[in-house]
């Protein structure tokens, strides 16, 4: 269990005390559809046409490694997201053309 110091601090002071960011704060924009999310899904923020936040800030939690390879995928996963709606497709079908693109690359290397 939790020293007895740590139980009499409650939640907040137990995040304090025993959290530790090592320097990679995630979690500081909300993604979802209630009132208190900063993001959609898509990664736009509400409110604001045009701005998406894509970092590590829209994890809901730390990993237990490094935030760079989340931080990559998320990157990647926008850049779709921002392909697709510049062309008027979704994301997905972009990230399809590009699996398939990938795949004929190693075909041919091989």
């Amino acid at each position: 269990g939790w020293p007895p110091r740590w139980r009499r601090l409650g939640s907040v002071g137990l995040r304090h005390c025993a959290g530790q960011t090592s320097w990679h704060p995630v979690g500081t924009c909300k993604m979802g559809r209630d009132a208190m999310a900063v993001v959609d899904a898509e990664l736009r923020v509400r409110g604001i046409d045009g701005l998406r936040v894509v970092d590590s800030s829209i994890m809901p939690t730390m990993p237990s490694s490094n935030t760079n390879a989340g931080s990559i995928a998320i990157g990647e996963k926008a850049a779709d997201m921002v392909m697709a709606a510049a062309r008027g497709g979704s994301g997905a079908q972009i990230a399809s053309s590009r699996k398939r693109a990938a795949q004929t690359r190693e075909r041919v290397a091989a």
